[in-house]
């Protein structure tokens, strides 16, 4: 038996009951993101055209939202109360992605005991859909990459929505820390230029590290 979509919100809201059916579109062209470093390669694969270093595996937990039945899934939150989760039975890949409804909050994850020395590279990267009937036009990603300095390295991209509502992926280029990384923080959140509320979907999200 398929679960229904489960909302997470401060107000309730009914989801439209209907898959939908999504059509693809294959890129990892660097122009669907503005990206924190001055190399804008996005490079071949998901790890962004990063170095010869040894290459981590993904490193964001629950990237794919199929674990956990309430919100998005296990270790996914909203960040205010002005922001609704979803758990949608339609996804990129897999069985699930998560639907944000927000008029300015972010979908956010903390990744714990990520521990990377000076030097390190992080990519970042996810794919991207409009939710009906919303009209918004980009999504950014980021990630606070936290220093045990106290200082802190930011990746992100914005990612252009696709106007027939499919699947977008959006990849920046590495981005290098200068000191010690202890933690990552992860806010993805629609660009809203006319105020208001927007919907949108996300799936497969992924920071990838590279040690020197």
């Amino acid at each position: 038996m398929m679960r229904g979509r489960l909302a997470f919100a401060s107000v309730a809201v009914v989801a439209a009951a209907c898959d939908l059916a999504l059509p693809i579109h294959e890129t990892d062209d660097a122009s669907l993101g503005d990206v924190t470093t001055a190399d804008t390669s996005a490079g071949d694969s998901s790890d962004g055209g990063m170095g010869d270093g040894y290459v981590t595996g993904n490193l964001v937990l629950n990237y794919s939202f199929e674990n956990g039945v309430f919100g998005c899934g296990d270790n996914w939150t909203a960040d205010t109360t002005g922001i609704t989760l979803t758990h949608w039975d339609a996804g990129h890949t897999g069985s699930w992605s998560c639907q944000v409804c927000t008029d300015g909050g972010s979908l956010r994850q903390s990744i714990p005991d990520a521990s990377f020395p000076p030097g390190s590279q992080f990519v970042l990267s996810g794919w991207i859909a409009a939710s009906p009937p919303s009209k918004l036009a980009d999504v950014k990603l980021n990630a606070d990459i936290h220093g045990g300095e106290g200082g802190t390295t930011q990746v992100y991209l914005n990612v252009d929505v696709a106007s027939d509502g499919g699947w977008v992926y959006g990849l920046s280029g590495p981005v290098n820390t200068k000191v010690e990384s202890l933690f990552i923080s992860i806010f993805i959140d629609p660009i809203l230029p006319d105020g208001g509320s927007e919907c949108f979907l996300i799936d497969d999200v992924s920071i990838i590290g590279s040690i020197p």
